[in-house]
């Protein structure tokens, strides 16, 4: 059995898991936040499940045949990842500000917003200098 079709399988046997916890959890408190909730978590699985399933088809990743090897791969370029930077620091701060916004109003909310664009624009704009 191929890996993509493991992970797939395993997205759509979680998605099955978190309907049928939606469906008991609203037997037993009919309780709408919580179920719907759960239910999400179920469908958001089910469509990454279908996603991988679909496209697991034409996949050919390494991991899928028996006989590769580590060293087949060695040497491809797999990308550019920047190592000292401080845009992930800044796009968590960001996240929590504007999470926290959301519960005390948007007077947190926004300048949480503008620090995680901030963040997001400058870890592109540096991974795409480092390809260079």
């Amino acid at each position: 059995m191929s890996a993509v079709r493991t992970g797939g399988r395993m997205f759509l046997s979680s998605a099955a898991f978190g309907i049928a916890v939606a469906l008991g959890y609203w037997f037993v408190s009919h309780e709408a936040a919580g179920t719907a909730l759960l239910g999400l978590m179920g469908v958001s699985l089910g469509a990454a499940g279908v996603y991988v399933a679909r496209h697991a088809r034409g996949a050919a990743l390494p991991a899928d045949q028996p006989e590769s090897r580590p060293e087949q791969l060695a040497g491809q370029r797999v990308g550019a990842f920047p190592t000292s930077s401080s845009y992930p620091v800044m796009l968590a701060a960001g996240i929590a500000l504007f999470s926290v916004g959301l519960i005390y109003g948007w007077w947190l909310a926004l300048p949480g917003a503008l620090l995680g664009v901030a963040a997001i624009i400058g870890l592109m704009r540096e991974s795409r200098a480092i390809e260079r």
